[in-house]
């Protein structure tokens, strides 16, 4: 069988080397052939990567991009170009861990009706990630509101924003976090490209919508285990350890965010859910701009003018 791990280099350098070298290791362990295609959108010399890489591993096939054209453009162009009956796509910031590759191969051979899977994940402290395991609903959307305004008041939090996995089995679920999806060729083949509509996010929750409304199951697998490098400074370069060079911070702009949620909600909810969708989220974000009013005692501040620049993008789409 042949895998094929992608991956998009934004200003990750180091972190995609190692990647490249961690799937090799964990690859090889499994005795099956693999290739890994990555498209390079970075923005700075230092943190791009060298056509030397493909040059000395004969699995990497390297294509740098003209232009950074987000996230999901770089990712449908890399699809244009797999050749494994199993596709990992990945983030840079990942390690896998021995016997991760061969538990969701194991799993997809078991699971005949699972179209998309991922693996557990946690941080390099040990500590397990949140996984979110559910699209956004006006229920989620609502918790997430009241929690701010439950934090702002008391300055504690009350109640989870979202459904988040229990970790007590596999599981079935609505979508996995894109930090590592793995999925059939043929699922692949079948949806054919992520909607370019979207730039940068919900790329993942877009490929696991397609894959249900084709009848197709995907999954959480606990066993098969990633560490995620994730929260990096936004001021600062970060290194994780000393054999994994730097990564320039990258760090999420919400109104970008924001404006993927939406333009992915459109193909799930109705114009009146998306548009009561839209006004919880006005609320959230007129809340955050007064609160940054009150802290600073100005009108106008770059935070508040920020949070009014993303009700301006939701509401655009």
């Amino acid at each position: 069988m042949k895998l094929s791990f992608l991956m998009v280099n934004y200003n990750m350098k180091g972190l995609v080397e190692q990647c490249v070298e961690n799937i090799a290791a964990q690859v090889l362990l499994t005795g099956n052939d693999f290739e890994v295609l990555i498209a390079d959108n970075s923005t700075e010399t230092e943190f791009a990567l060298s056509p030397d890489l493909a040059a000395t591993h004969t699995y990497v096939s390297f294509f740098r991009l003209p232009r950074n054209d987000g996230l999901v453009s770089a990712m449908n162009g890399l699809f244009r170009h797999v050749s494994g009956e199993i596709v990992f796509v990945v983030h840079p910031d990942i390690v896998l861990e021995d016997g991760c590759i061969e538990r969701l191969l194991h799993f997809f051979a078991s699971h005949q009706e699972a179209g998309i899977i991922s693996p557990n994940m946690k941080f390099p402290n040990g500590d397990l990630t949140m996984i979110r395991i559910s699209y956004p609903s006006i229920h989620s959307e609502l918790r997430r509101l009241a929690g701010i305004l439950l934090y702002i008041c008391f300055k504690r939090d009350f109640f989870p924003k979202e459904a988040l996995w229990d970790r007590a089995s596999d599981k079935d679920v609505d979508m996995v976090m894109s930090v590592c999806l793995v999925m059939r060729r043929k699922v692949l083949d079948a949806i054919g490209e992520i909607t370019p509509e979207l730039k940068t996010y919900y790329s993942n929750d877009y490929l696991c919508m397609r894959a249900r409304s084709l009848g197709w199951k995907v999954y959480y697998v606990r066993d098969a285990m990633v560490i995620h490098y994730e929260q990096f400074s936004p001021d600062n370069l970060y290194s994780v350890s000393n054999e994994m060079a730097y990564k320039k911070s990258a760090v999420p702009i919400s109104y970008l965010l924001e404006r993927d949620k939406f333009t992915f909600m459109k193909h799930l909810r109705s114009k009146t859910g998306l548009a009561v969708l839209k006004c919880i989220t006005t609320i959230e974000y007129v809340v955050h701009a007064l609160a940054s009013i009150k802290k600073f005692r100005q009108i106008s501040t770059p935070a508040s003018r920020a949070y009014l620049s993303v009700i301006k993008e939701i509401w655009s789409v």
